[in-house]
């Protein structure tokens, strides 16, 4: 071996290091972009007319899969908080949060979930909101 050779293996190491290290962020601004730039669930409340309803299903399963890819990714997490007696109106609360989240393109899933023993609201969230959705839950979610 030549006496160059050390300095690119070090060099090699510290290039894949770094390009490691600002892989993660890169990603996470590319599942941003790509979450922002779907809109064809959006679509039917701006033109009716020119829903399509493959389009919105396509549209919809790309969401699920860049949410999930923004969880394994560490900027989105998953947390049930219990819910002891639902309000009438949680629901109402729920989907006018959705609709604005998907208006804008904020990745935020919110849903109450009501098929098992105990009801409980389901988040995907940034992490340390939890403490927010817990107060909302007992603010607004929970009967008075």
């Amino acid at each position: 071996m030549n006496k160059r050779a050390p300095k690119y293996i070090l060099g090699l190491i510290i290039a894949v290091v770094a390009i490691g290290v600002s892989a993660k962020p890169l990603l996470i601004k590319y599942y941003l972009y790509k979450y922002s730039r779907i809109f064809a669930v959006s679509q039917i409340l701006i033109a009716p007319n020119t829903f399509d309803l493959s389009d919105a299903k396509n549209d919809i399963n790309l969401k699920s899969d860049i949410l999930s890819a923004l969880q394994r990714l560490g900027y989105l997490t998953s947390f049930s908080i219990p819910i002891t007696t639902p309000s009438a109106n949680a629901e109402e609360l729920i989907n006018g949060i959705l609709t604005y989240t998907d208006s804008h393109a904020i990745p935020l899933v919110v849903g109450i979930d009501d098929i098992a023993a105990d009801t409980s609201l389901y988040v995907i969230d940034k992490p340390g909101t939890q403490p927010f959705w817990e107060s909302f839950v007992r603010f607004y979610i929970e009967a008075k």
